[in-house]
């Protein structure tokens, strides 16, 4: 059945790739060689799956496509978090001092804390990745109607 060969795996792919935010961001070959695998790993799936589909005149994408699409771009996020995060300690930003407001912090402020802690965005990605995509199974599995795509 599709749920144990495609459905699961890449559910735990997307998870998997969320162990990414706990890896210091220091050990660059660790935390980019684990996102890129997954990545051309789930890449590969989609392939398997798009070319056992039975082939139908439409180009829409039909609901596994669908599902398959949403854990590459969950996985493909998370390399570009990774990258913001990266980019903020080559640029040396974590080093620069900053007038931040605790107090009322505005826009600006919040944006300085996080470029003075880069890891605080990889706290915040956790959570904001996990909490999307248990939102976006909930969405797939109990409230859209597969029949009409």
């Amino acid at each position: 059945p599709l749920i144990y060969q495609i459905y699961i795996p890449c559910c735990l792919f997307v998870t998997v790739s969320w162990i990414s935010f706990i890896i210091d961001p220091k050990v660059i070959p660790g935390r980019m060689s684990l996102l890129v695998i997954l990545f051309l790993v789930i890449i590969n799936v989609f392939n398997n799956v798009r070319s056992n589909a039975p082939s139908s005149g439409s180009t829409k994408l039909n609901a596994i496509d669908q599902f398959i699409m949403t854990c590459i771009f969950m996985i493909f996020s998370a390399i570009i978090e990774y990258a913001v995060v990266l980019s903020i300690f080559t640029l040396k930003l974590d080093e620069r001092t900053y007038s931040i407001n605790t107090e009322r912090p505005t826009w600006r402020d919040r944006i300085c804390m996080i470029l003075k802690n880069p890891r605080k965005l990889d706290l915040m990605s956790i959570i904001a990745f996990s909490s999307c995509f248990v939102l976006y199974n909930f969405n797939y599995w109990v409230i859209t109607d597969h029949n009409e795509i």
